[in-house]
């Protein structure tokens, strides 16, 4: 097969790493996929269309609602003033995004191959689903989120969808990030080696490779997030003055960051041993083999050192310095501080992960720190945004908003307290300071104290 960004053919297989597929790196550029026969894509369509996903539930509702939260936080200041937008989105699962933004009031069409997920969409919100977006029309807006890494010939795929774009049109495209942070996009723990690198990712890609990826099918980056999902780029069309729009091989070949094939190779293996020692619970050798590894920082807090506060603490301190921004060790510091009853740093680090990734758990930390601050309103606005994001924390989210209710004070008790705080001020005597009796006590006092 060609490697689909720099279209060589010299792969250096790794045939032992994962028991379904063949993982390769291209001698040329060190772009990382697995070995696939571009004639193996009709029994893979069929897959994806019958086994890759059970029926959806109300997991997915959930999912999707998580999703969506970082989607809104990334696509807050294009959308921002339009109307009638024509969107499409590729891989749309349930249906999720064009029902979003049909909402706020744009024409949003979607397509995806799992039946069952078509079907879900057309019968729960009302969006039929095709199986490829419909080439005939042009697009403002095209979003492809996680869904790229599972392509056959993401470079075909890609530039076909750019084509389908507007000339001042606009992707959102967001994949899992690897050779970066050792974990998982959606962070969930990581349990082995080829949970990292499963069989459904076709592509595996770095940084590197996927901006290569944007330079060879004529997009620009405006703006990136390698925090909150993986990595997330927002892209333009490229304009025709502009170095990465069509592009010849030769052009192509001179442009790219290549990356040597033998490091990467070397940092497949890192991942791998430092798995197998995060496995054997050797957290700190995994840590020094492979240094950004939340898993292993958390186990190494929570497991190694779990009744050694001053410990922990530094261990802390440690992993921010290799992942300052890195939200699984942010929620845990956040969690951490509310056990220690500092509830101001527990809030701070909770509201920086709400900016990146929403999620009911900060909501309620934030919330049971208002509530031990006395701070009840403030506190039912968060168990309230917690239960928006996930109704099954509605019991609970009732139960602490019931619980802020009951301990603010009813009418008549602020009414009392202010008659109270009103007499007593009422009480106190007022002492005029230019009183001409009280000065003539002072110079009386003077002259005694003199003689």
């Amino acid at each position: 097969m060609n490697c689909y960004i720099c279209d060589q053919r010299e792969w250096a297989e790794l045939p032992d790493l994962n028991k379904e597929r063949v993982l390769q790196v291209c001698k040329n550029c060190g772009n990382v996929a697995y070995k696939i026969n571009p004639d193996d894509e009709k029994k893979i369509i069929d897959y994806y269309r019958h086994e890759y996903r059970p029926s959806p539930n109300h997991a997915n509702l959930l999912t999707s609602n998580h999703k969506l939260g970082q989607i809104e936080i990334f696509l807050r200041n294009y959308l921002k003033d339009k109307k009638d937008l024509v969107c499409g989105d590729v891989g749309s699962a349930i249906g999720y995004i064009p029902n979003y933004l049909r909402r706020l009031g744009h024409k949003a069409f979607g397509c995806e191959l799992t039946v069952t997920y078509r079907r879900f969409s057309e019968h729960f919100y009302g969006i039929p689903l095709t199986e490829d977006l419909d080439g005939s029309i042009k697009y403002d807006l095209i979003t492809i989120f996680h869904v790229l890494e599972h392509l056959i010939e993401p470079d075909k795929k890609l530039k076909k969808y750019v084509d389908m774009l507007k000339d001042d049109g606009r992707m959102l495209i967001a994949t899992p990030q690897w050779l970066e942070n050792l974990e998982e996009a959606s962070g969930s723990a990581i349990s082995t080696f080829e949970h990292l690198f499963h069989k459904d990712h076709i592509n595996v890609f770095t940084q590197e490779s996927i901006k290569n990826l944007f330079l060879k099918c004529g997009l620009v980056v405006e703006w990136e997030d390698h925090i909150t999902y993986g990595q997330t780029y927002f892209l333009r069309k490229a304009r025709v003055d502009e170095i990465g729009y069509n592009l010849n091989e030769n052009d192509l070949s001179v442009l790219i960051k290549k990356q040597d094939h033998k490091e990467q190779i070397s940092k497949i293996f890192a991942q791998k041993q430092a798995i197998e020692l995060y496995q054997r619970k050797e957290y700190q050798q995994a840590i020094s083999v492979w240094a950004k590894f939340p898993d292993a920082w958390l186990n190494l807090l929570f497991d190694t050192h779990l009744k050694d506060s001053e410990a922990q603490r530094k261990v802390f301190e440690k992993a921010e310095l290799i992942l300052p921004e890195n939200i699984r060790l942010r929620l845990a510091k956040a969690n951490w501080y509310y056990q220690r009853t500092e509830y101001e740093k527990c809030i701070e680090y909770s509201k920086w992960v709400l900016q990146h990734r929403p999620n009911e758990d900060c909501c309620i930390y934030i919330g049971w720190c208002f509530v031990n601050m006395g701070k009840f309103s403030q506190a039912m606005a968060y168990f309230q945004k917690a239960y928006e994001l996930n109704p099954l924390k509605w019991t609970e989210a009732m139960n602490w908003m019931c619980h802020c209710v009951s301990n603010m004070p009813a009418w008549d008790e602020v009414a009392m307290q202010k008659i109270k705080e009103n007499l007593y001020t009422q009480a106190q005597p007022e002492i005029i300071p230019n009183d001409p009796m009280i000065m003539e006590v002072k110079e009386i006092d003077l002259k005694n104290n003199a003689s």
